[in-house]
């Protein structure tokens, strides 16, 4: 990593210490030090590495650089230009997408543009040292294509499809076929950057650009093959079909690896609370390990809302109801089918909603007296990991590369940065900008509309699960460095890491309960090599979707509403 006489300020406020940027920990209060590697949309820099640009950022590479004042907002506009308006409305895919950021505040004679900057997610100490040397915040995803497995490249290609739709709603599909923009975190693809589209864009430039990754392929070859014919030649255009065409070659890929989980939970009222209205799935204090395909992991953090005679009654009864209806689910490997999967969730979901929405309506509760509870849940089921969630509780992915939140808040700060009112780092700083826009049994299911999205385990990672007691104050992104991704190497155990979790709840935020979940993935080689389908035939004979209608029921995409 290049030398910089520049500093990192400390994110704790009773600190403030300037802080050297080789350290990883600050030496006064022990805060690690957050280094947020952002991306320049657009526009490259012409600065030296390791220069201080603006008096608070560290130039890495032209389109690299390090915020030293994490813990000051950036510099934002008071409107929104409307060639950013794509990367708020799409805010919902912020695990693909980055998420706008602030300006560098540049003197006139030094620059007459605004430097947008764009921020896609924390790396670890590793994946920093890489981005010095490369210049680029992902890596590559043609550098990443070639030594990747068979099913790790279907999730790539399966994540690239689903964006057609979202993507083609706001006019910037031109950038789903410039794989100049696109690169490689852990499991997830993701675009440096949005292209408004000039021109029309269709299935069969997708399909063009797909044939870049053909000579990297492999094993994959005559399948991309015949799947980049089929879209260049018009005989698929809808996207959904693309999709389940995608979601059954991984189908057959996965059966070459087999999945073992830790699964690990506790719960506390913190310091400063005298009862506990956050329950959690399975009971706490009890390490579950499931090897192979023995049993369904199964993991819920419940936030309860409503005081101590509400809050603590509908978390209980959410946990006690989808704890007992969710393992239940379960497909045949020959019948799989995600959308089935998904629509039972959301029914058990609405089932307990209703139930704790009963209880409100007989006790005739209202406004503030109404109990409720916030919800995260992971379940998996083969190669898939099913997560849900309605409220603020929140749901990451850690893996040796680094930490992604893969759910979007339920509150009124990222409702305006969907709609495209407002930049998240802004609207955060509202007063009501917490303030959830729904939560488990305070109003009838018809106007619940959870949360559930499809992570596909192409790799070893640990899931956590988390009430606001833990990642309120960014904690989670401070610290999972240093207290979770040891698990995937050994030199950790979970229990010790979920303990140490709840004492960070309690001792640097312990402003209200905290409930913690850890379930660690393992993926390891069921066979020697993956199973792949020579040929479509084999994958669409089961479909019932028209290739030749331009959308279908939009089940498999991002933005997705059962109702």
């Amino acid at each position: 990593m290049v030398k910089t006489t520049a500093t990192i300020q400390c994110t704790n406020a009773q600190c403030g210490q300037a802080i050297p940027f080789d350290k990883t920990v600050c030496a006064e209060c022990l805060t690690p030090v957050t280094k947020r590697y952002l991306h320049t949309l657009g526009t490259k820099l012409d600065f030296a590495q390791g220069e201080l640009i603006g008096d608070r950022y560290i130039c890495v590479s032209p389109q690299v650089v390090v915020d030293t004042k994490p813990r000051e907002i950036p510099v934002l506009p008071s409107e929104v230009a409307d060639r950013f308006l794509p990367y708020l409305k799409l805010f919902s895919c912020r695990n693909h997408i980055p998420q706008l950021y602030g300006q560098i505040a540049l003197p006139m004679t030094v620059s007459k543009t605004k430097i947008w900057l764009a921020e896609l997610g924390s790396f670890s100490h590793q994946e920093q040292e890489r981005i010095w040397q490369d210049g680029q915040l992902l890596i590559p995803l043609l550098q990443a294509w070639g030594n990747a497995s068979n099913l790790s490249k279907l999730n790539w290609l399966w994540q690239w499809a689903r964006l057609w739709i979202p993507f083609q709603r706001q006019g910037v599909c031109s950038s789903l076929t410039d794989i100049n923009l696109m690169g490689i975190s852990s499991s997830l693809f993701k675009l440096v950057e949005l292209n408004l589209d000039q021109a029309m864009v269709t299935l069969a430039d997708l399909g063009e650009t797909w044939q870049q990754l053909l000579p990297h392929s492999g094993q994959l070859s005559p399948l991309l093959q015949e799947l980049c014919d089929r879209l260049i030649s018009k005989s698929i255009v809808n996207p959904e079909y693309l999709v389940a065409l995608l979601e059954g070659a991984m189908q057959s890929a996965a059966q070459g690896l087999q999945r073992d989980y830790r699964l690990y939970t506790l719960t506390d009222a913190g310091p400063t609370r005298d009862h506990n209205e956050d329950a959690c799935f399975p009971e706490p204090g009890n390490l579950k390990l499931i090897p192979g395909d023995e049993g369904v992991p199964l993991a819920i953090v419940c936030d309860g809302i409503g005081g101590h005679e509400g809050g603590e009654v509908a978390s209980g009864k959410s946990i006690k109801a989808l704890s007992t209806t969710i393992p239940n689910i379960g497909m045949a490997a020959d019948t799989w089918n995600s959308n089935h999967i998904r629509q039972q969730i959301d029914n058990f979901v609405c089932e307990a909603n209703d139930e704790i929405n009963g209880i409100n309506d007989a006790e005739l509760r209202e406004d503030r007296k109404r109990m409720g509870t916030t919800l995260v849940m992971a379940v998996a089921y083969g190669h898939e990991m099913y997560l849900t969630h309605v409220g603020d509780s929140r749901i990451y992915f850690i893996s040796s590369q680094g930490a992604q939140q893969l759910t979007v808040d339920d509150d009124l700060a990222s409702r305006e940065v969907r709609l495209g009112y407002a930049f998240y780092r802004d609207a955060i700083q509202y007063p009501s900008g917490g303030a959830l826009v729904q939560a488990i049994g305070m109003n009838q299911s018809n106007n619940l509309y959870p949360n559930i999205q499809k992570f596909i385990l192409d790799r070893d990672g640990i899931f956590l699960l988390c009430s606001d007691g833990l990642s309120d104050f960014d904690r989670v992104e401070e610290y999972w460095e240093q207290e979770i991704m040891p698990i995937l190497s050994g030199q950790l155990d979970i229990e010790d890491a979920v303990k140490n979790l709840l004492h960070l709840a309690n001792t640097k935020n312990g402003h209200d309960n905290s409930t913690i979940a850890l379930l660690h993935c393992q993926v390891r080689p069921r066979t020697t090599a993956d199973t792949i389908p020579l040929d479509l035939q084999t994958l669409s004979q089961h479909l019932t979707i028209d290739p030749l209608l331009p959308e279908g029921d939009l089940t498999n995409f991002p933005f997705y509403r059962p109702k």
